[in-house]
């Protein structure tokens, strides 16, 4: 069994749904266009507010390194 998608959330009781999203790991899906950089998004990814985007190449390498 392989891992396809997640997300993590923290708690935010000012938002209507209760939470912010922290983290998301896309492993399945079609590469996109990123609205703000208009850079190509390969999938599998990882984004996050808090992920820089070298740091989010980096683990997209290692997920290919292994085979997904």
């Amino acid at each position: 069994m392989s891992l396809l998608n997640y997300e993590t959330y923290k708690s935010n009781p000012l938002n209507s749904s209760g939470f912010d999203k922290v983290q998301c790991y896309k492993g399945i899906g079609k590469d996109h266009i990123k609205k703000i950089t208009k850079q190509n998004v390969p999938t599998p990814h990882v984004t996050g507010k808090s992920i820089p985007g070298e740091l989010g190449k980096h683990i997209r390498m290692k997920f290919q390194e292994r085979g997904r």
